[in-house]
């Protein structure tokens, strides 16, 4: 299972959609689990795994991680002095999608 490192966030956006393409898999798994053994954090991890704003919450993420990676990749390869331009681009992709 992937998982977030502390010191390259860049990789969330293919933390965020390696979870959502096992969503149902781990929910089966969670409700599984959840029978065999009484643990309050896998209670936890099923109530968040069968509400659907956190599914919505990582689906935003999943829309909008790819814009901000971009950037940042950008940003990391060229000059501060195009930092506007490509500022209003993505505001603009943004706003647009």
């Amino acid at each position: 299972m992937l998982h977030p490192s502390q010191t390259r966030w860049l990789y969330l956006e293919a933390v965020v959609k390696r979870l959502l393409e096992q969503w149902e898999a781990l929910k089966l798994f969670s409700i599984d689990t959840s029978l065999d053994e009484e643990l309050v954090q896998e209670e936890n991890i099923l109530e968040s795994l069968t509400d659907p704003f956190v599914k919505l919450y990582f689906l935003l993420l999943k829309w909008v991680l790819p814009k901000f990676t971009e950037l940042n990749k950008y940003l990391q390869l060229s000059k501060v002095t195009d930092l506007h331009s490509k500022m209003l681009e993505l505001l603009e992709d943004l706003i647009d999608s």
